[in-house]
């Protein structure tokens, strides 16, 4: 009973002396930038398995809510995502993005 109250003491103390947590102090925005809304946004989550790849895009476009979100695997093939070629040109991306509405 005694190491009981130790432990739940300590616990108390932790708890006591545990940051509130995060806030933001400042911040900064580009004057030249008005606000967007975006219509669709393209999710790209990177896995080692194309399983884990699929269940993340699935879960981010799941939890977007004022947004269109659209899973990257229904619009790129895992071997356009092995692809070095494509991976560093970004103007193949821009095009295929143009293309499906993005």
């Amino acid at each position: 009973m005694n190491r009981r109250a130790v432990v739940l003491a300590l616990a108390g103390l932790l708890a006591a002396c545990a940051p509130k947590g995060t806030s933001l102090v400042t911040s900064w925005r580009a004057p030249a930038l008005t606000p967007q809304q975006f219509q669709k946004v393209l999710v790209l989550f990177f896995a080692p398995h194309e399983s884990q790849r699929q269940f993340g895009e699935s879960e981010l476009v799941r939890l977007m809510t004022r947004t269109r979100g659209v899973a990257g695997y229904t619009v790129l093939t895992p071997d356009d995502i092995k692809n070095p070629g494509f991976q560093r040109d970004p103007q193949s991306l821009a095009q295929l993005m143009a293309n499906e509405g993005h």
